[in-house]
């Protein structure tokens, strides 16, 4: 008896209506994904045109939130002085923050200050010896107007607008801004990692 090979295309040959619904269903989730991710892409997109011009500032804003964070105190050894200046118009410091803009730096001293109308941060990195490598400005915030820093005492329990106590660190560092700077600048208010503890 002679067997023919059987026919690739028999009685049986196609998909099933399972099969059909499966290949429907994982096609919608793909479609799904990607409408998504062209809509979040598109909203990236619109934000980032949004914020470009503010930017700079903004990337400022929170380079100096995290350098507050860190000033050297007083009492630390260094071989340079690391003393913390607070003003009613400006305040400057030392932090061993990381710089990845001026990786040579051991140090990087740190200067805020109203100037006119602008509020300006300007960051010097220090070598082994104290002396200025390289320093980097920006504007932080324009139409400042009467911005006004201020520095917690716990010890006094309140604000002080100017601080004067070389041998320690404030407990809060704040900065305020009236309405109507570009960018709009919230309240700042930082406390220093290695200084006091915070108010009780």
């Amino acid at each position: 008896m002679i067997r023919r090979p059987l026919s690739r295309f028999g009685p049986s040959a196609g998909l099933s209506l399972l099969e059909l619904l499966v290949a429907l269903a994982l096609l919608a989730l793909v479609a799904g994904g990607l409408a998504s991710s062209l809509r979040l892409g598109i909203l990236a997109y619109e934000r980032s045109r949004a914020t470009g011009p503010t930017a700079a500032g903004l990337a400022l804003r929170v380079r100096l939130r995290d350098w507050l964070a860190q000033v050297v105190p007083p009492h630390q050894l260094l071989p340079y002085p690391a003393g913390f200046e607070g003003r009613a118009d400006r305040l400057s410091f030392i932090t061993l923050a990381p710089t990845p803009f001026m990786p040579d730096a051991a140090a990087l001293r740190v200067e805020v200050r109203l100037n006119g109308s602008d509020l300006t941060l300007s960051a010097s990195g220090l070598d082994d010896d104290g002396i200025a490598l390289d320093t980097h400005s920006g504007i932080l915030t324009a139409n400042a107007g009467q911005a006004a820093f201020g520095y917690y005492d716990r010890t006094q329990g309140l604000w002080l607008s100017d601080w004067t106590d070389g041998s320690r660190l404030p407990d809060l560092v704040r900065l305020e801004v009236p309405p109507g700077s570009d960018p709009d600048w919230p309240v700042l208010v930082v406390r220093p990692l290695l200084g006091a503890a915070p108010p009780g």
